[in-house]
């Protein structure tokens, strides 16, 4: 009589690693999901901070500036706050934003504004830019790579020109922030006119008490995306190499076990047939498996003493 065949679905170096697989892999993608999650909250957090750092040291040095120049004198309090005057700017040709001067832009143009905000920006690659905007949208005073002139042609003037224009939107509310020992900044989401998102860390600029306006710090929101898609493929590559390797020794592990269970199957097999009964059965190890094959031994002992006494008879 043939022993029953096993099919491969029904064999434990089958199911056993199926379970385990089923069991660990939705508690890795949750762990993986919450370790993710974690991660990018301290990125983000991180690159705010810096946003913020950057937003508090540019404003004090802004106002810093211009207290500088309404205590020398090159300055008057009527020039930089209250009822400012606009002068619209002319050019010979058609220009898509108007232009302004104010009795301060000239200021802000020579006594290190640009500078200052330059060296904010280079300070991180996760900053976009650190401008200055006066209450009402006013950019005095833009980086050294938007501070060319226009030249009527409006694709170029909007990438590499927008010096002493207004601006509108969320910018215009956040020239009129004003900050307190609470809150002596605030973050707003941006969608920027050139394109691309980023966070908008916004810190109030004042002259001698006086609100002027605010020091606004575009730091990278698309750093978090990346860095979390970079991270979530980290952690598959890891979680991967782990839940293999668990497999590999659970079903060497099994595979061993079943080893010995088909070699006592076929003992057991053999014993019913009445075959090798005076073959001896040596437990190869000291444990379970070992056991059995003790108790198999003593079975092929009682069969074949059983079989003697048969035969005297």
């Amino acid at each position: 009589m043939a022993m029953p065949t096993v099919r491969f679905y029904q064999k434990y170096s089958f199911k056993v690693p199926l379970w385990i697989t089923i069991i660990i892999l939705p508690m890795l993608v949750y762990t993986g999901y919450m370790i993710s999650s974690m991660q990018s909250d301290a990125f983000e957090g991180l690159i705010k901070q810096k946003g913020i750092t950057a937003a508090l040291l540019g404003a004090k040095a802004y106002s810093a500036i211009l207290e500088s120049g309404v205590n020398s004198g090159d300055l008057k309090m009527e020039d930089v706050v209250g009822n400012i005057k606009y002068e619209p700017i002319h050019y010979p040709f058609d220009v898509k934003v108007p232009r302004f001067h104010t009795p301060y832009d000239r200021y802000t143009d020579t006594h290190g504004i640009q500078a200052m905000q330059d060296a904010c920006k280079e300070s991180s690659s996760d900053i976009i830019y650190c401008s200055g905007i006066a209450e009402g949208g006013y950019v005095p005073t833009p980086h050294r790579e938007y501070a060319n002139d226009p030249t009527g042609d409006h694709a170029w003037d909007a990438k590499h020109s927008r010096t002493k224009q207004k601006y509108t939107g969320e910018p215009l509310l956040a020239s009129g922030f004003r900050g307190s020992k609470a809150t002596p900044y605030t973050i707003l989401p941006y969608q920027r006119d050139v394109g691309g998102e980023c966070w908008d860390v916004v810190a109030e600029i004042t002259v001698k008490g006086e609100h002027f306006g605010a020091f606004r710090v575009g730091v990278r929101k698309d750093r978090v995306s990346a860095f979390k898609w970079q991270f979530i493929v980290q952690l598959i590559v890891w979680f991967g190499y782990l839940t293999f390797s668990i497999l590999f020794v659970v079903t060497a592990l099994v595979w061993s076990i079943t080893r010995h269970l088909k070699r006592l199957a076929r003992i057991g097999l053999s014993l019913a047939q009445s075959e090798e009964i005076d073959s001896p059965i040596i437990p190869g190890s000291n444990d379970e498996i070992g056991q059995l094959e003790w108790v198999f031994e003593r079975l092929r002992k009682t069969i074949r003493d059983a079989i003697e006494r048969l035969m005297k008879h």
